[in-house]
């Protein structure tokens, strides 16, 4: 997937290009990339998004990291995000399409919902885009409400994000049309897992990223292109340390940890919480849990059916 993050690097190839928010790329914009890929044809199916646009004060769903990774995944051939500068919060509805997304991104197809809103003071609206789009000889693909939404309802991220929050990830998977996760690289830790025998890969996430209630959940994790099953602390690890940062704590249900170096790029995919976070009154006792947490995990995988490397 080529990746783009100031207008100037685009590459000048004519596009397919999908619009909105996507602070989390939900059931409602894989309906667009749906159609997108129904109708692109060699056009290059294209996501723009403007980086430090904002839409009120909230915990990203997922990092731009993040975003690279769902947006490869599920087949899109470039992304551009790109800086949300004065010069683009100026342009009138006219200008953007013309000189922007035609101009500067070869844009060929638009695709977005019906309620999508753009140029100066949001004073354009998609009846406008279509006009527009007929006077430039493009196309305008404009999905409904109904189109993009989930059983009737408005699928909307900042239910996903009260989802989230609360640990219920098997709810907040219906919505986004995939599992919430969290990527990074990993970092070592106090190596106490190990002396548990329950050796773990370290995460700790940015501020800025929404991270589920703290607890104990099954997951599976992508090492490369292999996927893992395994059990996840997210937490503070109050039984050992009276620290405040949240740590994400990956234990795979494989023997394998210990051939993996530290700094390791990995992607923890959330399936569903199994406990809240507790304090033990002894590490005795906490490696007991963690081999009951894992024995579910692997029950849990097992019932699935699912075949892991």
């Amino acid at each position: 997937m080529y990746y783009f993050d100031d207008i100037t690097e685009y590459d000048g190839a004519d596009c397919a290009i999908m619009l909105g928010k996507f602070d989390g790329l939900h059931i409602g914009h894989r309906a667009l990339l749906s159609e997108m890929k129904k109708n692109h044809g060699e056009l290059r199916m294209t996501t723009l998004t403007f980086d430090g646009m904002h839409y009120g004060e909230h915990k990203d769903l997922f990092t731009k990291r993040e975003k690279r990774i769902i947006c490869e995944d599920a087949g899109l051939e470039a992304y551009l995000n790109v800086p949300f500068t004065d010069e683009i919060r100026r342009m009138t509805p006219k200008e953007f399409i013309e000189g922007y997304l035609c101009g500067r991104c070869h844009a060929k197809q638009i695709y977005v919902g019906e309620n999508w809103r753009f140029g100066r003071n949001r004073e354009g609206n998609t009846k406008i885009l279509r006009k527009l789009c007929n006077e430039l000889g493009i196309e305008a693909f404009i999905l409904s409400e109904t189109e993009l939404s989930e059983k009737g309802r408005a699928v909307s991220c900042t239910d996903i994000r009260s989802l989230i929050s609360a640990g219920r990830t098997e709810e907040a998977t219906e919505l986004l049309g995939g599992y919430y996760f969290v990527a990074g690289r990993t970092k070592p830790g106090r190596k106490l897992g190990t002396e548990l025998h329950f050796p773990t890969l370290n995460l700790y996430p940015d501020s800025g990223k929404l991270l589920p209630k703290n607890g104990v959940y099954l997951t599976t994790t992508r090492i490369g292109r292999d996927i893992y099953p395994s059990v996840t602390n997210v937490g503070t690890k109050p039984t050992v340390t009276d620290e405040l940062q949240v740590v994400v704590e990956t234990h795979l249900c494989k023997e394998i940890v210990n051939d993996i170096d530290y700094y390791t790029d990995i992607v923890v995919y959330f399936r569903k919480m199994l406990r809240e976070e507790q304090k033990f009154s002894s590490l005795s006792e906490l490696s007991e849990q963690i081999g009951r947490d894992k024995a579910a995990a692997i029950a849990y995988f097992e019932s699935t059916g699912e075949v892991f490397t």
